[in-house]
């Protein structure tokens, strides 16, 4: 799944997401800190992390105690702009 909002496209696969590791992958590299936050079909924040970037890929590692399901991905800089993604987790 592709968005963008951050300057640079982001890909987020697989999805469905295995194994509780979720690839991120920029058109343009960034460089910088980041907020990750997953919201299930509720809008609840389900999952929060911390992140610095500094390529154009990225590999995070979610918690086990997230549930299969459909979640909304987001990622925010530190200006604010974000970046929403559609992800299943399975």
């Amino acid at each position: 799944v592709g968005a963008n909002g951050l300057g640079t496209t982001v890909t987020v696969y697989p999805n469905p997401v295995a194994n509780h590791q979720l690839f991120m992958k920029f058109t343009n590299p960034v460089i910088g800190k980041f907020q990750v936050r997953l919201f299930n079909v509720l809008g609840q924040l389900v999952y929060t992390s911390g992140i610095t970037l500094n390529s154009s890929n990225y590999l995070l590692l979610l918690d086990n105690s997230i549930m299969q399901g459909c979640y909304q991905l987001e990622l925010s800089n530190e200006n604010g702009e974000t970046s929403m993604s559609k992800v299943i987790i399975q």
